[in-house]
């Protein structure tokens, strides 16, 4: 009851100030109205747009770690993160193993190669706590610096260059360079570039996180 009396005062006061007369009412002008106490607690907040929200595919401090990291390194964090949405479309922590036809086994949240996973770690991990794949911010730390690795490495590649890069992190840089990458690697690049463009266009996808999103080019010098 106090709050609708409450109500009824600060309205009846928007309303007695001076401005237009319509019949023997008196309104407030825009400005008056605008500044009055009414406006400030009962319209000015209905104003406000909600924040955009972020992936709805990945958890958010994954997420942020995943762009901070590509700030470090010097990689677009929406291509990196197009890698990872066709590698894993659901955003999986620690998703099942996939099990390749050669019996090796693709692990962890970037889906890192058994066969290579000890070379890979010797190279990237930089840390002396031990390396968990199951663990997706290990995971994310050395899928990043395969795909940092991969851009160096295809920079004389003709051709698109986030295509040669996603073709190298899925059936090996080897092939990309000898021009032998099977279709199974073509269509995940493709897959792969078009989630690229798509996360481009993306208002929200990038939301409320750091302006280095914005400024970072699309390729790596």
């Amino acid at each position: 009851m106090k709050i609708l009396i409450l109500v009824a005062l600060i309205f009846v006061g928007t309303t007695s100030m001076s401005s237009g007369i319509v019949g023997e009412e008196i309104f407030p002008t825009a400005v008056e109205f605008e500044n009055s106490l009414y406006y400030e607690l009962f319209v000015l907040p209905t104003l406000i747009p909600e924040p955009e929200p972020i992936p709805s595919f990945i958890e958010y401090s994954i997420y942020q770690y995943i762009v901070d990291q590509c700030a470090e390194l010097g990689i677009n964090p929406y291509f990196a993160m197009s890698i990872l949405r066709t590698e894993n479309c659901q955003g999986r922590a620690n998703p099942p193993a996939n099990v390749n036809r050669n019996g090796s086994r693709d692990l962890g949240m970037w889906q890192i190669n058994s066969n290579y996973l000890d070379w890979f770690v010797s190279r990237h991990w930089h840390h002396r706590e031990t390396f968990n794949v199951h663990d997706p911010f290990h995971n994310t730390y050395v899928a990043l610096r395969i795909i940092q690795s991969l851009y160096h490495q295809t920079r004389n590649v003709p051709g698109c260059r986030e295509t040669n890069v996603a073709m190298a992190y899925n059936g090996g840089i080897g092939r990309v360079l000898s021009g032998t990458s099977p279709q199974a690697s073509i269509n995940y690049a493709h897959r792969t570039v078009a989630n690229f463009k798509a996360m481009q266009f993306s208002n929200h996808f990038m939301t409320n996180l750091h302006s280095i999103v914005i400024e970072l080019p699309l390729h790596i010098v």
